[in-house]
């Protein structure tokens, strides 16, 4: 009987307090038993410190739109550096710190550090960017195409958005701030909702307090950063007296053990953080504790996992030398990561950490941390093939096959089979990269080849061996020999022998952000091949080329890249070959003009001098304009407007005037992961037959 008296007294203190329940709508029961969707609109209201109320117009779809294609270019951007490096064992020696002394390496890291990643927070109330803000976070934003089912599905969304503006407000740096909802829900139409922001007065940062423990000693390669790495007060672009945002100040704290980590303390790593308010003077106080570890120079490279690729062809790459000691710098062990990731050997690489030190270096004062890496490898065999349809050519074929890692050092051979109306046969390549030094490689290609055109008929094999080396990521040099033998037919010559050599000599310099679809950037290349032979007697000439090809986009992202949504790109170039008549000059060496690759509208090579027959000659000489207007209508499809002109010339320099065969026409792109592929419809700017051409291929015309 105790027991039950207990109890109901229990339950009675239980319930006693418990809140009356929320008073009904006017709606009945039936129309609660049985609710309908709910239609609204929302509106945002800013409450200021005065209590006036001020209306934020509704959100900004373009603002998002804009952001949502930063986003997305960003992840773009750093895809197609992955891709533009694949095959290109490039060597970025001026952004790489092992190529700066101590003091240029200080000052970059001082300057990146000291500019602000972004524009200073308005210490102000910012009403229309807080409420922008609010409303990418909103569910009654995100989710007002689909009403909820009566009124307290709606009344539950908006006191989600109530917790969010508390949480946004918040973060960025409005610690004092409140919010509230009202509704009106009238009989008939739209129910209404609004958003009350109240932020109150926004914190700055305050007091910045770094404790290093234990505090280390100094090696002295660091003497000199001593003061920039051990800051006891200095955030990565975060100042005292600056408002204050959560993101920012987390992410400043976060680069703290990277500065370590890039300056010879690998093993550095926060071990508190603590942060403070300071209501009465509005102002966010920042501790942060951290454990820098023992200074550390490079040791060996450990590999882990089963792999094809030799040990000396990944040791060959490494950015760094264990001749003498170097201190430790992440940024070097990512460059290398990194590397390994472009060679598309290795299907996953990763870190890993070991944690045991090596011996000390010849000081005897620092010791060495190995580098771990764990290696999977990637098929290193691909069949592939490709179908390519030009009204003058008409439809053609390649197959395709490719090894990635022939003799085990990441060598490729390539074996490519055309069949074309006008080429048939099969073309080899071989690329050794890391060829003596890593950032050098040596090619060798060669093909057996029957070709029919109108200028000529031949049937001969070729080949071609050469350095490729790359000084950085802009400036690219080859240098080579190569020969031609075989039978050659013209309109000038029967069926005869001919052979040549001689060197080929290259330079490129290329800033294009993208090798498949440039947005911006440019590249200019220049050849020249000096060569001997015979070919109804015996010859030597000088065949010079240049070209200069160039982007712009006129609009930018909110991030200050330029965006893809309209490019215009030009490509200008022309080619001498002085010291031999045209008749002594092969045809295969001769210049011709017209086609898909030249100047669309025009039949491939019948642009420039013609024989009797109507058939074309080549020329010594050339010159070349393309123009192209790119725009974007999606992410996956586009249209072009171009405007190509060439003219070819029988003397050993051209005119340089714009006297020259025109061609226009429009284009369709579908961008895919491995390029755009195009479809042109051109037509000539003269009389010409036919009067319209159709180009399908795969990647820009330039």
């Amino acid at each position: 009987m105790l027991t039950v008296m207990l109890l109901c007294c229990g339950c009675g203190l239980i319930f006693k307090d418990k809140p009356a329940p929320r008073p009904r709508s006017n709606m009945s029961a039936e129309v609660e038993s049985s609710a309908q969707p709910l239609p609204y609109e929302v509106k945002f209201v800013l409450v200021t410190d005065d209590g006036r109320e001020v209306l934020v117009p509704e959100k900004d779809k373009s603002a998002d739109k804009k952001q949502g294609e930063d986003e997305k270019d960003g992840k773009n951007e750093k895809e197609e550096s992955s891709k533009n490096g694949k095959d290109a064992p490039t060597n970025d020696s001026h952004d790489d710190p092992s190529t700066l002394s101590a003091a240029e390496d200080l000052a970059r890291q001082q300057k990146e550090e000291e500019a602000p990643a972004v524009a200073a927070p308005n210490p102000e109330v910012d009403g229309p960017n807080l409420v922008k803000g609010m409303q990418k976070l909103s569910q009654l934003v995100r989710l007002h195409e689909t009403p909820p089912d009566g009124e307290l599905g709606l009344e539950m969304r908006a006191r989600q958005d109530v917790d969010a503006a508390l949480k946004y407000m918040a973060s960025e740096g409005y610690y004092d701030g409140a919010a509230d909802f009202g509704m009106s829900i009238p009989q008939d139409g739209k129910a209404s909702v609004t958003i009350y922001m109240r932020p109150g007065r926004r914190y700055v940062v305050g007091d910045i307090s770094i404790i290093f423990t234990p505090y280390p000693e100094i090696p002295a390669q660091l003497a000199k950063k001593k003061n920039f790495l051990f800051a006891p007060d200095r955030l990565p672009r975060i100042r005292k007296g600056r408002p204050v945002t959560a993101s920012e100040v987390l992410e400043s704290v976060q680069k703290l053990p990277v500065r370590l980590h890039n300056n010879g303390f690998p093993d550095a790593r926060i071990v508190g953080e603590y942060y403070y308010l300071d209501r009465s003077r509005k102002t966010l106080n920042i501790l942060v504790e951290i454990e820098p570890g023992a200074p550390a120079t490079f040791g060996k490279v450990v590999f882990y996992g089963e792999s094809s690729v030799s040990g000396e062809y990944l040791a060959k790459h490494v950015p760094w030398t264990l001749r003498e000691p170097v201190l430790w710098d992440e940024r070097k062990v990512d460059r290398y990561v990194a590397h390994l990731r472009r060679t598309g050997l290795f299907s996953n690489v990763t870190l890993v950490n070991e944690k045991d030190r090596g011996p000390a270096d010849n000081n005897g004062s620092i010791s060495q941390k190995n580098i771990g890496i764990a290696l999977e490898d990637a098929k290193h065999r691909t069949v592939g093939g490709m179908l390519r349809y030009e009204t003058d050519t008409g439809l053609g074929a390649e197959a395709h096959w490719e090894h990635r890692n022939l003799f085990g050092s990441g060598e490729k051979l390539s074996l490519t089979a055309p069949y074309t109306s006008t080429n048939r046969g099969l073309e080899m390549e071989f690329r050794k990269p890391a060829f003596i030094t890593r950032t050098q490689l040596f090619r060798v290609k060669a093909s057996a080849m029957d070709e029919t055109s109108d200028a000529y008929e031949r049937t001969g094999v070729n080949a071609e061996a050469g350095l490729v080396r790359f000084w950085n990521r802009h400036w690219i040099t080859f240098s080579g020999l190569f020969t031609d033998t075989g039978w050659l037919k013209n309109n000038e010559h029967d069926r005869q022998a001919y052979t040549i050599y001689g060197a080929d000599l290259r330079l490129r310099r290329d800033t294009r952000d993208n090798r498949m679809n440039p947005v911006s950037g440019s590249k200019a290349d220049l050849r020249i091949k000096p060569m001997s032979g015979q070919y109804s007697g015996d010859f030597s000439a000088v065949g010079t080329e240049f070209s200069l090809t160039g982007y712009w986009a006129p609009f930018k992202r909110r991030s200050g890249r330029p965006s893809d949504k309209l490019v215009f790109a030009g490509k200008a170039g022309f080619g001498a070959f002085n010291g031999a008549q045209l008749r002594n000059i092969p045809s295969t060496q001769r210049y011709f003009l017209g086609g898909m690759d030249t100047v669309r509208g025009y039949g491939y090579q019948q642009i420039g001098p013609m024989d009797s027959n109507g058939d074309p000659t080549g020329g010594r000489s050339y010159q070349l304009i393309n123009l192209e207007a790119r725009y974007k209508l999606t992410d996956s499809l586009g249209l072009v407007g171009f405007l190509d002109g060439g003219q070819l010339y029988t003397s050993e320099w051209p005119e340089f005037n714009l006297d020259m065969d025109w061609g226009a026409g429009i284009g369709v792109r579908y961008y895919t992961p491995i390029g755009p592929v195009r479809f042109d419809v051109a037509m000539p700017l003269k009389e010409e037959d036919p009067p319209v051409q159709f180009y399908i291929s795969i990647g820009q015309s330039f």
